[in-house]
């Protein structure tokens, strides 16, 4: 694990001059194209990505959910709650994960690092962009990108970048679906049992792709609105493994949340159509055959994707269309004009700092100050001031 991590600051660092377009070049290239080698099911999804997180420096990388890529610098996944909020029957603060205990991976079928090999690609991620709007349908999630620090190589087999409707070649607009028209694939990581080195029981993560069935109507509104108390949400829709697909040797390992919905168009290339956000059903990490998958389309955040990606990685997205400094970025002052990049609850959500010192002088810096320090007259950092116009 530490030659992987070492591994990463090992690549050049004219990257980042050359990075801000490409990621918006390569959402219209050769998106959502497989090249299949039989028997791998990482090309069959190669567009699946592991995310892992760490509390502290000092603890190994655990799988934390399945993220989509968009780009070579892009993974798109979704996370409980809405931003600002933690979910229900959660207690603590909120917060975004620190991007610095973050590991994304490619190219692999397992949640143990340990077992990859060498197609498998990782990176480390520059910050976490959360969906920053309040809509009233997304109580249970909320969409988040992650930008990475080094770009994945979208020329193997094992890691490519998936397409997404409206941002894809040809514009392709969303598809309506209908359980009797459209094929759909989910395709993510699994959760199923291991035994330790001890004989204890724990649980693992392994790729898996199964071929699942829209259900509407009023069963799948009902069945949301029961178990989650709340109004079923625009923009989702849920999906079951049909008839079909259920045997007495089924594999009943649930498919994680961020797991992808896609579908392939006439040019045999795959679409995302949405990601797993809720599942209903679920016991023990097993899935019954009635198990509904409740999966959110991007519809509303399809700007927001569009305009980050034009940023990433090293820029931010400001809601205008324009694109700033991360390192401008919550140094209490405003640098986008809608002022995005001083966004309350984000910035709030990143501030590390504690105690006596609890105000943080930008996004990344590992410097605080207390409260009394701020607008003195006195620079604190280079380029970035604790000194600007009185809060």
């Amino acid at each position: 694990m530490t030659v992987i991590v070492a591994t990463l600051f090992v690549i050049s660092a004219f990257l980042s001059n050359n990075l801000v377009l490409l990621t918006e070049a390569f959402i219209t290239d050769q998106c959502g194209v497989l090249d299949e080698i039989p028997g791998d099911i990482r090309t069959q999804a190669p567009w699946t990505a592991a995310i892992f997180y760490r509390n502290t420096p000092q603890d190994t990388f655990v799988y934390q959910a399945a993220g989509i890529i968009i780009s070579p610098t892009t993974v798109l996944t979704v996370f409980p709650g809405v931003h600002g909020k933690l979910p229900k029957k959660v207690k603590g603060k909120y917060s975004i994960q620190n991007p610095a205990n973050t590991l994304i991976a490619a190219g692999i079928d397992d949640g143990n690092l340990e077992n990859s090999d060498k197609h498998s690609q990782f990176t480390q991620v520059t910050f976490v962009e959360p969906y920053m709007g309040v809509e009233d349908q997304d109580k249970e999630y909320h969409f988040a990108l992650l930008h990475l620090k080094t770009p994945f190589d979208l020329t193997s087999p094992y890691v490519r970048h998936l397409c997404i409707e409206e941002l894809g070649p040809g514009n392709t607009k969303p598809q309506h679906l209908n359980s009797t028209t459209t094929l759909l694939l989910q395709g993510g990581f699994a959760k199923y049992k291991i035994k330790t080195e001890d004989n204890q029981t724990a649980w693992g993560a392994r790729m898996k792709i199964q071929r699942i069935e829209v259900k509407s109507g009023y069963d799948c509104v009902q069945s949301y609105e029961h178990y989650y108390n709340s109004d079923f949400p625009i923009g989702m829709f849920c999906a079951q493994l049909p008839e079909s697909a259920v045997s007495s040797d089924h594999d009943h390992s649930c498919l994680l949340h961020g797991s992808a919905i896609v579908r392939k168009n006439k040019d045999n290339q795959w679409y995302l159509v949405g990601l797993t956000a809720l599942i209903r059903g679920r016991k023990g990490g097993l899935c019954r055959n009635d198990t509904v998958y409740f999966n959110a389309r991007l519809s509303y955040s399809l700007e927001w994707i569009r305009r980050s990606l034009r940023c990433s990685p090293f820029s931010f997205s400001c809601g205008d269309g324009g694109c700033t400094s991360l390192e401008a970025v919550c140094n209490s002052v405003p640098n986008c004009v809608d002022e995005s990049d001083e966004e309350e609850r984000f910035c709030q959500a990143n501030n590390r700092c504690e105690g006596n010192t609890p105000h943080q002088c930008n996004l990344f810096s590992e410097k605080c100050i207390g409260r009394d320090s701020v607008c003195d007259g006195r620079y604190v950092l280079k380029r970035l001031s604790a000194k600007s116009t009185p809060l």
